[in-house]
């Protein structure tokens, strides 16, 4: 479940490092006026010339504040084109003795120029170190997640079930897990809003206070009761604008199938019978929104060849170079010919079959049900 958000990396670069490589580029840009007007300085004034290294900074600062925030880039010829006539009006209306050598204003526009190499320097130095850290502790978020989402293969006799969750991120925000209680199966997906390490935080959250209500109840998932406890952990724990859908399948000894379903996507159910393929749609609210909302199971009658898929919006949401999204029935499509497959053959075609289809910013996540 994708939130938009701001990739430019400026934004997020402390104050301190903002301020060095703006320094760094005015230092570097200054002199170029006054070397592309050779001789350099000659018969300026020191004011004239220290006039010319401020227009030419400003004029640099302004071209690369505006590309890295990646707004008002409409300012930077403005800028340029009304400052460019402040040159000639310094070589006339600043007073002193012109210079008659270009070797001390040389002198000084090669400091100048040695500063601003310095500060990028000391800039990737700062950035560097700053990006080694951040990377080393991705590396560990990463390794957490695949402890929290590894790769489900679970087979009983009765039910063969796979599941597999791509991040698009170090930390995702999406959820699949199969836990056996007292005979019953509980599986469950589940997209947490936004993605990256804050929904990877909440995930985690989720899928402890997911798990323990779950074996709380026994996996009997009488009257929505786990629901209501995830519900009411997550809203008291979260921010206001992050929130979950999920859904949750109990599966008895039977072949008897319960699902609740807050506010997530469709479940597919292929019906082996007839090789058609009906949609179970939302129940209740995402959790974490409001507390206190009742969530009600919907009995599904399952038979031998049946299969549930079960998928996050990011598999859906997934858009091709021409903006349009893969939608449902496509897959729905996907899943008739693969109904003959094991359970993770078709949770790996799946998703190939929309890696295929074009790219998402989203996690991407499929869990398959096979009634054997």
């Amino acid at each position: 479940m994708s939130n938009s958000s701001d990739l430019n990396f400026f934004s997020k670069l402390p104050s301190r490092s903002k301020a060095i490589i703006l320094a760094a580029v005015f230092a570097l840009f200054a002199p170029l006026s006054l070397i592309v007007s050779a001789p350099v300085g000659l018969g300026r004034t020191w004011i004239g010339i220290a006039g010319w290294l401020v227009l030419s900074g400003i004029i640099a600062i302004t071209w690369a504040y505006c590309y890295f925030e990646q707004k008002h880039l409409w300012l930077p010829p403005t800028v340029t084109v009304l400052l460019s006539f402040g040159f000639p009006a310094l070589d006339y209306w600043t007073d002193g003795t012109p210079i008659e050598s270009t070797l001390p204003v040389s002198i000084a526009a090669v400091v100048l120029i040695v500063v601003g190499y310095v500060g990028f320097v000391v800039f990737i130095k700062i950035e560097g170190t700053r990006a080694v850290r951040l990377q080393a502790e991705m590396d560990v978020a990463r390794r957490i997640h695949s402890y929290l989402v590894p790769e489900i293969k679970f087979d009983n006799g009765l039910y063969d079930i796979a599941g597999i969750s791509i991040a698009s991120a170090e930390m995702g925000g999406d959820v699949t897990d199969v836990t056996e209680v007292d005979e019953r199966v509980c599986v469950t997906i589940a997209d947490v809003s936004g993605h990256g390490v804050p929904a990877g935080i909440l995930m985690s959250a989720l899928k402890g206070s997911l798990l323990t209500s779950l074996s709380d109840d026994g996996c009997t998932g009488d009257n929505g009761g786990f629901l209501n406890t995830v519900n009411a952990t997550l809203h008291r724990i979260s921010s206001p604008d992050m929130y979950c859908t999920l859904t949750t399948l109990i599966l008895g000894q039977d072949r008897s199938c319960r699902i609740y379903n807050a506010g997530h996507p469709d479940t597919l159910h292929y019906r082996a019978g007839t090789g058609s393929v009906d949609l179970i749609s939302s129940t209740g609210i995402p959790v974490g929104v409001m507390v206190g909302m009742p969530y009600e199971g919907k009995d599904v009658e399952l038979h031998p060849g049946d299969i549930l898929v079960l998928f996050t919006d990011g598999l859906t949401e997934t858009e091709n170079r021409a903006g349009k999204m893969l939608g449902v029935e496509p897959l729905a499509e996907q899943l008739t010919e693969l109904a003959t497959r094991p359970a993770p053959d078709i949770a790996q075609r799946l998703l190939a079959f929309a890696s295929e289809f074009g790219d998402t910013d989203d996690d991407r996540s499929v869990l398959i049900v096979k009634v054997q």
